[in-house]
């Protein structure tokens, strides 16, 4: 099953990002991936986030060989994939490395086939408690694909930006986002409403078998209610009634971090809902022009030096 960033919508929301931004589309029998020519700072590479796909191990060796080529074909100085179906030692033995992740290595999938009942029964009882004190307090959850909305979303991180220090990407970017994603119900927006106020929000990727949890915010005001706990409860519902099976709450610290782990908060809070945890291989990198990835490697340790 393709993930949601190996979509046609995804895609196009890269493109609206970037119109001159170059994407490869490849497939043959038994694989198929997406992949975005990349610029970085003196160096280019052929990114393809959570792919290839591929059915068998042999499948996969016949994307990766394709990955190369393709890589080589718009001279790029290396490739960079995230396979899900892979291991370690096939990519090493294909001459790729690992490096650090871009796309989290371990998610949560919660399976929402199920009734309401069953999957408020499997969360913890913190959250069935929280769930019960919004329901008593009069919260209500909406779902919009209204585009204009996405500036509920807005204010909102706005607001967690100035409490946290944390840097989300631009106002744009979630417009851009609303405005591409939304009409074809790729992406869409639920928020809670207490005493008709908005008080938390999260926004949502859909393929029609899988809703990802992607991105999310709440006031600062409103937090003796937890109501972002109960809104995710209210969207694992939406997944739900909406005819999805799986429910991907989109990275988790791997499962050996201590809880100094700057994702331990929301992991923490991720596990709640009784999901499953899923592992995957992680990013890989094969350099097609060894000087120049060398010297691209170089620069990135002396920059982390730097910083540290």
């Amino acid at each position: 099953m393709r993930h949601f960033l190996q979509s046609s919508a995804w895609e196009a929301f890269q493109q609206s990002l970037d119109k001159a931004r170059q994407v490869v589309e490849r497939s043959g029998e038994g694989w198929q991936y997406r992949g975005i020519i990349e610029h970085g700072r003196g160096n280019t590479r052929l990114y393809v986030p959570y792919g290839p796909d591929a059915n068998t191990a042999e499948h996969l060796v016949e994307a990766l060989h394709d990955v190369a080529k393709m890589g080589r074909q718009y001279n790029v100085d290396f490739v960079r994939i995230e396979p899900r179906t892979a291991t370690a030692e096939q990519l090493q033995q294909m001459g790729f490395r690992k490096v650090k992740s871009l796309q989290p290595d371990r998610t949560i999938i919660n399976d929402v086939t199920i009734s309401h009942d069953e999957i408020l029964k499997k969360a913890k009882q913190s959250v069935r408690y929280t769930w019960r004190k919004n329901q008593k307090a009069g919260v209500e959850f909406r779902t919009s694909y209204d585009s204009a909305d996405i500036e509920i979303f807005l204010d909102m991180i706005h607001d967690v930006a100035k409490r946290t220090g944390m840097r989300p990407h631009n106002d744009e970017y979630f417009r851009s986002m609303a405005r591409v994603l939304f009409p074809t119900r790729s992406a869409g927006m639920m928020y809670a409403l207490y005493e008709d106020r908005p008080v938390a929000s999260l926004i949502f990727f859909s393929d029609g078998t899988t809703m990802s949890y992607a991105h999310a915010a709440s006031y600062t005001t409103a937090r003796s209610l937890s109501p972002a706990t109960a809104l995710v409860v209210a969207a694992l519902f939406y997944a739900h009634d909406t005819g999805h099976s799986q429910f991907d709450l989109y990275g988790i610290a791997p499962a050996d971090a201590g809880k100094d782990h700057p994702w331990s908060g929301f992991t923490h809070f991720k596990k709640s809902f009784g999901g499953t945890p899923v592992d995957y291989v992680g990013t890989w990198e094969k350099p097609l022009h060894p000087l120049r990835y060398r010297i691209y490697r170089l620069y990135l340790w002396l920059l982390q030096q730097w910083r540290s």
